[in-house]
């Protein structure tokens, strides 16, 4: 469900492309597929995680075990965006580098979607979403069979591989992170069906899946109730944990709603023989609909999770931020506005620790207001959770932000949709166009870009490419890079450069 969709029920109640190294992540199979390279293509694994390994011209070694996984990586955290927390990503500052050249709308007959980016330290891309979806059917999105994807890209945009999550139900993949220090991969994403060793408990489960920096399996669990759960965002702890925030979509058994949107939060970890398993689980079971957007981890030792969210009623009603324990009692929280027609759109964590919250309001939370809602930034103090500092900016209509980054220099990158312009001149053509707001460091703004376009273009996550250009990725109807193969197309282009 998109968040506008998710707020109107709160307050009412391609075709495969051949790509380098593909593994299929089925209810009959586990992980397959080593590394490729050259003009290799690696092969496909089936059984539990054997698959073979591309290399140079066109040789393949053998893969097996549960998944094998060779680590990689430099030293950092991963990056953030579409609300997953933990390290920041990207950037400015470098002095010499190579800027992303791949520009590419891609589909099949249904719809497919990205829902979620993230790079490592090496300026690498991962893409998440779903494709052969059927979106428009259902409260819960996608329908039908479709199959959740990730995908690493390097600095340039060249696919280096991909693999596919796909059961005999529906499955998405929502967000990604990377912990470059120990070579990992993680994905979150959603199966009314049942990979291979687990089992379905309602509806939606989550699922969350470990790959090595090849696209080498090292552990999938999956985990839920009756009730569809629906995680949105994704964090790495300092000690390669990671953290899943979200939550349990409305639930209509048959003809009554059983429950509304309850807020979760879980911790994962790889296990070092082979495996997932989950560590703990907090639920939410309050009469009004809540629900987490985004999630940080601190990275200081403390343990501590920030978490932002949207409550619909109560004495905690409005968008707010939290600062858990490591118990996950709340230290502190902050509402940021009491009106439920306002949004946050996640939390990521600055160079220095600091939080970078962004969402979408009709109060003057900034300097000045623009128009109906607004974008909003904030930096918040980890301890307190006090305001250092706030930004706002706007067109004459209302402007819907979708996801937020931070690069290693502070500056702030985030994106959205507005019927109105938020260039110099105002005007907007009255259709929703994507946008792309940067802030420095002290929350002055220092670039906007807007699209302009036929196609109606919704972007979902964002990444700096470290070259002074903004790589964006979401969906599309109609034609944008290309003829549209679907309703929707998945896209990603680079911007703002």
């Amino acid at each position: 469900m998109s968040a506008r969709a998710l707020l109107v029920v709160a307050l009412s109640l391609g075709s495969v492309l051949a790509g380098c190294n593909r593994t299929n992540l089925d209810a009959t199979g586990g992980a397959g597929g080593g590394a490729g390279g050259g003009t290799g293509e690696g092969g496909a694994g089936g059984g539990t995680g054997g698959g073979g390994a591309g290399g140079g011209t066109g040789g393949g070694g053998a893969g097996g075990g549960t998944g094998g996984g060779g680590a990689g990586g430099g030293a950092g955290e991963g990056g953030a965006g579409g609300g997953t927390g933990g390290g920041g990503a990207g950037g400015g500052g470098e002095t010499s580098c190579t800027p992303w050249a791949v520009d590419e709308q891609r589909g099949t007959p249904l719809d497919d979607r990205i829902l979620g980016m993230t790079r490592d330290d090496k300026q690498n891309v991962y893409l998440v979403g779903f494709e052969q979806g059927l979106s428009g059917v259902t409260n819960i999105e996608p329908d039908g069979d479709s199959r959740g994807f990730v995908e690493k890209r390097s600095p340039t945009g060249t696919q280096l591989w991909r693999r596919i999550f796909n059961t005999a139900g529906t499955d998405t993949a929502e967000r990604v992170v990377v912990d470059t220090a120990r070579g990992r991969v993680f994905v979150v994403g959603r199966t009314s069906g049942a990979f291979r060793g687990q089992k379905n408990a309602g509806k939606f489960d989550l699922f969350v899946v470990a790959l090595d920096t090849e696209g080498k399996l090292l552990g999938l669990t999956q985990a839920g109730s009756k009730r569809p759960q629906h995680p949105t965002a994704l964090a790495l702890l300092p000690g390669g944990d990671v953290v899943v925030a979200g939550y349990d979509d409305v639930y209509v058994p048959s003809n009554y709603v059983e429950s509304v949107e309850d807020s979760f939060w879980g911790r994962f970890a790889v296990i070092p023989a082979g495996g997932m398993k989950k560590i703990n689980w907090w639920q939410a079971e309050t009469p009004a609909p809540d629900s987490f957007t985004g999630v940080a981890a601190a990275q200081d030792g403390s343990g501590a999770l920030f978490v932002t969210g949207v409550a619909v009623g109560g004495p905690g009603q409005g968008v707010f931020v939290e600062r858990l324990d490591a118990a996950g009692t709340v230290v502190w929280k902050k509402i940021l506005s009491k009106s439920t027609l306002d949004w946050v759109a996640g939390v990521v964590l600055s160079p220095a620790g600091e939080l970078i919250v962004a969402g979408s309001s009709f109060l003057t939370l900034g300097k000045q207001s623009f128009g109906q809602q607004d974008a909003f930034v904030l930096k918040l103090a980890p301890d307190t959770g006090k305001t250092l500092w706030a930004a706002q900016a706007g067109s004459a209509a209302s402007d819907w932000v979708t996801s937020l980054d931070v690069g290693p220099d502070g500056q702030v990158y985030v994106s959205g949709m507005s019927p109105g312009s938020l260039l110099p001149g105002g005007g907007g053509s009255g259709a929703e166009e994507p946008f792309v707001l940067v802030f420095d460091a002290q929350g002055a703004q220092v670039r906007t870009w807007q699209a302009s376009t036929t196609a109606r273009e919704h972007v979902s996550a964002l990444a700096p490419d470290g070259c002074g250009g903004i790589v964006i990725a979401g969906h599309v109807e109609g034609e944008l890079l290309g003829p549209g193969a679907g309703k929707e197309d998945l896209f990603f282009r680079r911007v703002a450069h």
